[in-house]
């Protein structure tokens, strides 16, 4: 969660960059068990924890997808997923 933290104050609208990130998580599991940080590209990637991982796993889900898009004033999170079949 550091490196989650970290990654949004250093963001031109950190307090967006925050709403974004907890509203891609609140569609899921508890916050503490999900961040969501850049990859190398600099898009966003989600890393599961905890009880949040364990049922990614029990159904069956290899990778979620996150878009968010923010600015000073609004933010959006998409969320879609794989499924292992």
């Amino acid at each position: 969660m550091d490196a989650e933290v970290t990654y949004c104050k250093s963001q031109p609208y950190p307090a967006t960059s925050f709403a974004a990130c907890w509203a891609g998580k609140e569609a899921g599991a508890s916050l503490k068990d999900i961040e969501i940080l850049p990859e190398a590209s600099g898009a966003p990637q989600v890393i599961l924890h905890g009880d949040a991982k364990s049922a990614a796993q029990l159904k069956g889900i290899t990778k979620i997808h996150i878009l968010l898009s923010n600015s000073d004033m609004s933010y959006l999170p998409l969320i879609s997923y794989h499924l292992r079949v």
